[in-house]
């Protein structure tokens, strides 16, 4: 029924499909059921492992060699369930109604034995006290079995990274979805970015083809879509980083002076004009401008002197006018003549002050 070829194509498309069969059916060249395929792999695994054991009893407790695949009773099962999914709201009450009449029968039956039990003869009581006391080492035993779980399914009590945590959380869950895991592992290693990195991990793999979440997320898919994002969201960080220290080296290319923070290793290039180690041919707008500012200074230095100056003229001729008017007052009668000239002579300096 099954050629060499096909065999070998099972298989690869079971490594590569993580064990999907409903996958694996939709892909698969011929024309093969689900059960068909599940048969297949299993029986040739049980086969493989058998031949390669060095005798039957070291594989004797493997699942696959345990418990056969048995494809009469999973197609029966699949045939239950298509009848319990196709019921009608009227069987479902019906057996409801059949579930708690069992249950209701049970709870009798166990209320009818424990009376039973009581009504035993009191000589028995030493006998089941011996038998109690015969299963309490038993029962001591029992906790170190629990010691014998993988201790995988437990969480660590001290994680220093977020992904280890992630990691033992899913362990605590024991079955989960590969989807469920990878968004938990994605969110682990973006919790210390920003959420405008998030977006542009998000775009940047929109424009690399890859789908933001994997459509067949198996191990390899899921792990190598992990790593890529981290890679991605290194190459961000070192983008940031390196325009930082591009805008800080150009602040020191523009700045004239040496600041604190220039690093000491940058070499210092002599130009054609300099004075006292600080370079001008660069600066040549700056030095005009004060230039532009000190003769500026001067001028309104000069013009508020010249103003103190025309301001004491005035006073002092103020101060004539009115001693020429007091004397004039005086002569007037007397020396008329001279008066005349007198206010002749203060009207000239009048046109002087104006």
């Amino acid at each position: 029924m099954w050629t060499r070829e096909e065999t070998d194509q099972l298989f690869d498309m079971c490594q590569r499909f993580d064990l999907r069969f409903i996958v694996i059916a939709d892909r698969f060249p011929s024309s093969r059921t689900v059960e068909e395929l599940k048969d297949r792999y299993y029986s040739v695994s049980r086969a493989i492992l058998i031949a390669r054991a060095a005798s039957p009893a070291d594989v004797s407790g493997h699942p696959i060699v345990k418990e056969p695949y048995k494809v009469a009773q999973e197609r029966e099962r699949k045939r239950a369930l298509s009848m319990v999914l196709s019921q009608t709201k009227h069987q479902e009450r019906k057996d409801a109604e059949v579930l708690a009449e069992a249950k209701r029968i049970a709870e009798a039956r166990m209320v009818a034995r424990s009376a039973k039990e009581l009504e035993l003869p009191v000589t028995l009581n030493d006998g089941l006290e011996n038998n109690e006391r015969a299963l309490v080492p038993g029962e001591t035993v029992s906790p170190s079995s629990n010691s014998q779980f993988p201790s995988g399914t437990v969480a660590p009590s001290t994680l220093m990274a977020d992904n280890a945590s992630t990691l033992g959380s899913l362990k605590m869950l024991r079955v989960y979805l590969r989807t469920y895991a990878l968004d938990q592992m994605i969110q682990a290693a973006s919790s210390s970015a920003g959420l405008r990195t998030i977006k542009r991990v998000e775009q940047s793999l929109q424009e690399l083809g890859v789908n933001l979440k994997p459509r067949v997320p198996t191990k390899a898919v899921c792990s190598h879509h992990l790593e890529l994002r981290k890679e991605i969201l290194t190459l961000l960080n070192l983008q940031k980083q390196l325009q930082y220290k591009e805008a800080e080296g150009s602040s020191y290319r523009d700045s004239p002076y040496e600041t604190p923070g220039t690093p000491k290793d940058r070499t210092f290039v002599p130009d054609s004009m300099s004075f006292g180690g600080d370079v001008l041919g660069d600066n040549i707008g700056n030095y005009i401008y004060s230039c532009i500012v000190c003769l500026l200074i001067c001028f309104f230095c000069s013009f508020f002197f010249v103003l103190s100056q025309f301001r004491v003229l005035f006073n002092s001729c103020i101060y004539i006018e009115c001693q020429g008017k007091e004397l004039l007052n005086e002569t007037r009668n007397e020396r008329p003549l001279a008066g005349q000239k007198l206010l002749h002579h203060l009207r000239s300096l009048k046109g002087l002050e104006s």
